[in-house]
């Protein structure tokens, strides 16, 4: 059974959040947490008698946190429903790792106790019958099991948002699906379906593609790190720049023609969407009335074409490497080059944050400095990237007054501990990688933050792939115009069937 938590247990935990927090901000190997700013509640008030003999401090019930109230001014009473958030990968048996978790845990138990009702996470199914799960789930009668489902984004769930198989978030008023809870990882953004909002995650994104460069070979070409840090701190990291430094960098060391060493590589698929949206562009929109066709957006057809001409002039060629069995010679794999960044063939290589994680496809460098930043943005867009978390949605088959209270739970359940406000676990993994400070400080926060992480709508249009034919089209030797008219007619035949 749980306990009640006094004012003492309270003091202690925001005593140990606070010396956590702290500790993190302090230790460059394995910090992560933004320095936290607490107040704490006074636990009690001296007084002092006419005598002037000293009275012992009295204690009072108090808490760092607002207790929500109903209309009636008493405190949310969820009358002890038990609530199961079901995922494919959640241990409900297990404890805290760190000091973050611990006071996660301690808030988490007030937060029951205060509002009645009980939470777990539980890795119920796989990551492949996700959506099947909770379609067989919204389909039965409601029961009082109740639940909510941790579902991959994928274009299935168009469907299920179609069929009504998933609640409207947005008709339930203790959620504020614009604050930074929730705007900041935009997944509220990608299951609006036809001005409707089914699906939410709380918390911060985890950080994805950007840049990562190697600080000597920058600097052999005459640029530094904290320049490129600098440009992307005031707003001036643009394509022009990029490309600038791209022409600085490139060295033909033995006067053959050929670079030995080369501007950047990288998934190029990920480089040309990202450069889509780092523009303002996008491939489909989202309206009330339900997708749309963006392809030909001015600010997607440049963005195509300059993508096109980065990986043209400036990105190392796939060379022919040596089979190991039988000596032949073979183009190289797709992801050659994370041996290209490693050999030092390349200044830039543009793939997902996770690849400088210590497990990671380049986590293991240690003989040069590594930065890493944001893709640089057009001429009519921001400092963008893509987003990484997982919807979390309420089935369809819950009453109006049953979904707000399991919308309530998840809500103050997603709360920050005190002194953990504003913390982005993301931050340690990166300092306990590859990264540099500057990129641990300011890099990974600003991919965190609201209003750089983009939309990508194409990933929600059942039956539309991208980046066979398209994406992965665009190479270098694409004509723009053509490509375009080749899939104009697939496109829009397979939005229209998905609307």
């Amino acid at each position: 059974m749980r306990k009640k938590m006094t004012s003492k247990v309270m003091a202690v935990a925001l005593t140990a959040a606070m010396s956590m927090g702290l500790a993190a901000c302090s230790n460059t190997n394995n910090g992560g947490a933004v320095e936290p700013e607490v107040t704490p509640d006074t636990t009690g008030e001296v007084t002092e008698e006419k005598t002037g003999e000293e009275v012992a401090p009295t204690e009072e019930e108090v808490s760092p946190y607002t207790i929500r109230t109903d209309a009636d001014g008493n405190t949310v009473d969820l009358g002890g429903m038990k609530i199961v958030l079901k995922d494919w990968w959640s241990d409900p048996e297990a404890t805290p790792n760190n000091e973050y978790e611990q006071a996660q845990a301690d808030y988490r138990e007030w937060a029951m106790e205060t509002y009645n009702f009980e939470m777990v996470q539980s890795g119920d199914y796989g990551w492949g019958d996700c959506i099947e799960k909770l379609v067989e789930y919204a389909q039965a009668p409601a029961t009082d099991e109740y639940a909510l489902f941790t579902v991959r984004p994928d274009p299935s769930l168009s469907a299920v948002f179609a069929k009504g198989q998933a609640y409207d978030l947005s008709t339930l008023d203790c959620l504020d699906l614009s604050s930074e809870k929730y705007a900041q990882n935009d997944i509220t953004t990608l299951c609006t379906y036809k001005g409707k909002v089914y699906g939410m995650s709380a918390g911060v994104s985890e950080p994805r593609d950007g840049f990562f460069f190697n600080k000597k070979l920058l600097e052999d070409g005459g640029h530094t790190a904290d320049e490129i840090y600098d440009m992307q701190k005031n707003g001036t990291w643009t394509w022009d720049a990029f490309e600038a430094i791209c022409k600085d960098v490139a060295k033909d060391l033995d006067n053959d023609s050929v670079n030995d060493i080369w501007a950047w590589s990288g998934n190029t698929g990920s480089f040309v969407t990202d450069m889509i949206f780092a523009n303002g562009g996008k491939l489909v929109g989202s309206t009330a009335e339900g997708y749309t066709y963006e392809v030909e957006d001015p600010k997607t057809v440049y963005a195509l074409e300059k993508a096109n001409d980065f990986i043209r002039d400036y990105r190392m060629k796939d060379p022919q490497v040596e089979n190991a069995e039988t000596g032949a010679l073979e183009n190289a794999p797709w992801d050659y080059f994370y041996t290209a960044f490693k050999n030092g063939d390349c200044v830039f290589m543009f793939d997902g944050a996770y690849a400088g994680y210590p497990n990671g496809q380049i986590g293991d460098i240690t003989d040069f400095e590594i930065g890493f930043v944001m893709c640089p943005k057009g001429p009519d867009g921001e400092l963008v990237t893509a987003r990484g978390n997982n919807p979390v949605v309420i089935p369809g088959n819950y009453d109006a007054e049953t979904a707000w209270k399991i919308a309530f739970a998840f809500d103050v359940w997603n709360d920050a501990p005190a002194g953990y406000e504003g913390y982005n676990g993301f931050i340690s993994n990166c300092r306990s990688g590859i990264y540099d400070e500057r990129a641990c400080d300011e890099t990974i926060p600003l991919m965190a933050s609201v209003g750089h992480g983009f939309v990508n709508f194409a990933s929600m249009v059942p039956e539309l792939d991208v980046n066979n034919g398209f994406i992965w089209s665009v190479n270098g030797e694409a004509t723009i115009s053509e490509l375009i008219d080749s899939k104009r007619e697939y496109f829009q035949t397979t939005i229209d069937a998905a609307n």
